[in-house]
């Protein structure tokens, strides 16, 4: 899709990590709404999605229990096979979208110099970094396998991946990764659509762990945002992707703000 050309034009094969609960679901409902008649949405999770109500009379869904941790499930054959078992045929699309949305924490409660937890290290490294790039991985070798070349990658990024957060060291280490890793496939392949996406603070679960973070003033911070309502819906934060997709005038692998997004 060339830029300047809307990104909600043509009929999609969406497909979202975490999709579950929170963001990944109001993503969902908003872009069955948004896609034109005869896209579809793979919901990958480890909880079970509520795909009656995401279809639409535009847009079927389909569910699948999905661990990004277990890289057995991100590779190439499993995807294939998760495809096939829906019936979902990348041909019968004309754009692949995939919204990399699923993503971890890791412990807030310490610092920078106290992580000695190497199994809660290495969960956050394999969801937010490893497990990502396989899966990613093996969707675009799909798309390729079935000559797919409109293919749109959306990553869920945040403030945290470009600047630093106390307490926060290892979500922000790994969404910067995440953010690189993307600029660096978009550079690798032009035509390819790549976003990394910040949608701001969100009224979520994920917020309940921020307002317990070990840094004094980033933790209060928190908490203001969350009693003065100044939080985000996430039905708010993507009604600005919509806007930001139509208009399609970012440079792939661009990180963009909420707040950079002008209506």
């Amino acid at each position: 899709m060339a830029e300047g050309q809307s990104l909600l034009m043509r009929k999609t094969l969406l497909v979202i990590t975490g999709a579950s609960q929170g963001y990944g679901e109001c993503l969902a409902k908003t872009f069955a709404q948004r896609l034109p008649s005869g896209s579809a949405c793979l919901l990958l999770s480890r909880k079970p999605a509520k795909v009656e109500e995401i279809r639409t009379e535009n847009m079927e869904a389909f569910y699948e229990k999905f661990d990004q941790s277990n890289f057995a499930e991100c590779g190439r054959l499993f995807i294939q096979g998760m495809m096939d078992k829906n019936g979902i045929k990348l041909a019968d699309y004309e754009q692949t979208m995939i919204i990399h949305n699923s993503g971890v924490l890791g412990d807030l409660t310490k610092f920078a110099w106290e992580m000695e937890d190497k199994d809660m290290v290495a969960n956050v490294i394999n969801v937010n970094i490893t497990g990502m790039i396989l899966l990613n991985s093996a969707l675009m070798q799909c798309c390729e396998d079935a000559g797919q070349k409109n293919i749109s990658i959306i990553n869920i990024s945040t403030l945290a991946a470009v600047m630093p957060l106390p307490s926060c060291s290892l979500y922000c280490a790994s969404k910067a990764a995440r953010d690189m890793y993307l600029q660096v496939l978009a550079k690798e392949r032009s035509w390819v659509r790549v976003l990394n996406w910040a949608p701001g603070p969100l009224d979520t679960e994920m917020m309940v762990s921020c307002r317990q973070c070990a840094d004094d003033e980033l933790r209060q911070s928190y908490i203001e945002m969350h009693e003065k309502k100044t939080l985000l819906t996430c039905s708010q934060s993507a009604e600005k992707l919509m806007l930001l997709l139509e208009r399609n005038t970012f440079k792939s692998g661009e990180h963009i703000d909420y707040y950079d997004v002008k209506e």
